[in-house]
């Protein structure tokens, strides 16, 4: 990733719509370490995934009731909010943070997540994301730890433009996290849950860091393939 040497420019989403106690804040806590923009759906919109409007035309206007930050709601999906803010607003961003979700987006339930699909769609453009999710959205443990966890991301530099990282708090009863996992995804929500994974972590009280990418490709089988031929 290209080193910065200026505040960055970080645009704000989500899929609860940008009314919700999540995304605000987010927007209030990166707003210490740049310069925010938020475009966010102007209505609820979660589990849609990756899924962009292509039937019907889309609105933007601005949204004032987030005092002190530059705001935007749009007629559509969470990935339509990345692609106007660039496409349609003209805006330049450094980083997309998508979020933060009322409800973790952990193993499985990634495939559905409109949070994820917004930080996805900022991969496409090249610019390093994160998704951020938590029981709540917006929980006393949430707020007390989200800006440390954001110093983390940016003085461990884990931004890649081909990787999001996905983020989730730990939720019930707890206070405080017991610190930051380095995670992969869990494949199943069986427990006991794999060690390593997303779900062990935040089961057992930590703050998971999941880099995922968009290639979907098996390359492990795509090896296999190659082994016997490269075309047919």
């Amino acid at each position: 990733m290209k080193q910065l040497t200026e505040k960055p420019k970080i645009l704000i989403t989500n899929d609860d719509g940008i009314s919700a106690g999540g995304i605000r804040l987010l927007a209030q806590t990166a707003a210490r370490f740049g310069d925010v923009t938020v475009v966010a759906p102007a209505e609820e919109q979660s589990a849609m995934s990756h899924g962009i409007t292509v039937r019907q035309p889309l609105h933007v206007t601005e949204y004032h009731a987030l005092e002190g930050i530059r705001a935007y709601q749009v007629t559509g999906k969470p990935a339509d909010c990345v692609i106007m803010a660039m496409d349609r607003l003209g805006l330049t961003f450094d980083f997309v943070f998508s979020g933060i979700n009322h409800g973790t987006n952990l193993g499985i339930d990634i495939n559905y997540s409109g949070t994820v699909g917004a930080a996805s769609e900022a991969l496409l453009y090249g610019i390093p994301s994160a998704a951020f999710s938590s029981a709540l959205g917006d929980d006393p443990l949430t707020r007390r730890e989200l800006a440390r966890v954001l110093e983390f991301l940016f003085e461990e530099n884990l931004w890649h433009d081909d990787s999001v990282l996905n983020v989730n708090f730990p939720g019930g009863s707890r206070s405080q996290s017991k610190g930051i996992r380095i995670t992969r995804q869990a494949l199943s929500l069986n427990r006991p849950f794999s060690e390593g994974t997303d779900l062990a972590a935040w089961e057992d009280g930590f703050v998971s860091v999941t880099p995922i990418g968009i290639d979907r490709t098996r390359y492990d089988i795509l090896n296999q393939w190659k082994e016997k031929k490269h075309e047919w």
